[in-house]
């Protein structure tokens, strides 16, 4: 699987050097803290966002496992896949765009979200 994507700001733009830590799961479907025995993390891996933000890395096609929408894709082709770096198939792409919200912004995004959860005291009837 060939899993890329880009790290955004709200305003759309890059954000270099970000740490991106990456999880795979077993050929059983489990992640590493499933497990009594393990010793030591399995089937982790770390990377970091280049200065377009952008990120790409070559993963195991996970096993299924019940999340929807997880949007793996074919890839379109063979010669696509080998461009890539593949040599046989079945091929997956995951193209996926990360957006990061830097604290002050969660906060007003919060703050103007209760605003509007907060009912009208005019409209409440008792």
């Amino acid at each position: 699987m060939f899993v890329s994507g880009r790290i955004l700001d709200t305003s759309g733009q890059p954000i270099p050097n970000t740490t991106i830590e990456v999880w795979e799961t077993d050929a059983e479907g489990f992640y590493d803290t499933q497990y009594t025995d393990r010793q030591e993390p399995d089937c982790r891996g770390g990377l970091r966002s280049q200065d377009d933000g952008s990120y790409a890395f070559r993963g195991i096609v996970p096993v299924a496992y019940p999340i929807p929408g997880d949007n793996l894709q074919d890839v379109t082709s063979d010669k696509e896949a080998r461009a890539k770096g593949f040599e046989s198939g079945p091929f997956k792409l995951l193209q996926k765009d990360f957006v990061l919200v830097r604290q002050e912004e969660a906060k007003i995004a919060r703050a103007e979200r209760a605003a509007k959860t907060v009912p009208d005291k005019a409209k409440v009837e008792c």
